[in-house]
């Protein structure tokens, strides 16, 4: 099982960035997937990312970037 988190509000991404999800929500929201046994946790707007990614991964780059 994978989790692919959004941008957390962490000391690591102090001044990183805004939308940040607190570390609270990203792990109950981990949790909800580990326990309905997906196998891939997409968290926030990930799962678009990774699509946009599949598709077109300069864009996906440059997304991450503008963060």
């Amino acid at each position: 099982m994978q989790a692919f988190l959004p941008l957390v509000d962490t000391p690591m991404t102090r001044g990183w960035g805004s939308g940040k999800w607190t570390p609270e929500d990203a792990a109950i929201r981990i949790i909800k997937g580990l326990e309905g046994l997906k196998l891939n946790i997409n968290i926030g707007k990930v799962k678009l990312l990774r699509l946009i990614h599949r598709c077109m991964p300069w864009l996906a780059r440059r997304i991450m970037k503008a963060g």
